[in-house]
């Protein structure tokens, strides 16, 4: 009995220690990081994924909306993250990003979503203000065909 208990043991925490292994710690961005729209920036993380058969992962810009993440509208990946070790890479922010303090960056490795912390992107763009990474629609000059019938 007291062997299988030992065993339990060993097998639960080798299990702990592979899923930890897959969930990112980043050490940067952080709650106090401050990037600037147009400028690089850094994400460095404190632990790795090597267990994993792939360990390059695209990183993602997202935005606090109605308290879910969600990624910046028109943006792709902002960079690329190798978790084969422990490391850092630089990203691109994008310059028609908004001012704001509810940004985050997100890692799919496997089966973890890795967020960071909700961090601060300075813009000359206001918050709130106009995105330009956001499709808008296009407006036709010519009158319609609907519009002219009903005059």
């Amino acid at each position: 009995m007291v062997k299988s208990t030992a065993l339990l043991a060993f097998a639960a925490s080798a299990m702990a220690s592979i899923a930890t292994a897959e969930m990112l710690h980043y050490g940067s961005p952080i709650e106090a990081t401050v990037w600037t729209a147009g400028k690089t920036g850094t994400v460095s993380w404190t632990n790795d994924c090597s267990d994993l058969a792939n360990t390059t992962f695209p990183i993602t810009l997202n935005h606090q909306v109605a308290g879910q993440q969600v990624q910046v509208p028109g943006t792709g990946p902002i960079g690329t993250l190798d978790c084969g070790s422990a490391g850092s890479a630089t990203v691109q922010v994008p310059a028609t990003i908004p001012q704001g303090s509810t940004y985050s960056i997100l890692v799919v490795n496997g089966a973890e979503q890795s967020y960071s912390a909700l961090f601060t992107i300075n813009s000359s763009i206001p918050a709130g203000g106009a995105n330009t990474t956001t499709p808008s629609a296009t407006v036709s000059a010519a009158p319609s065909s609907s519009a002219s019938a009903s005059k």
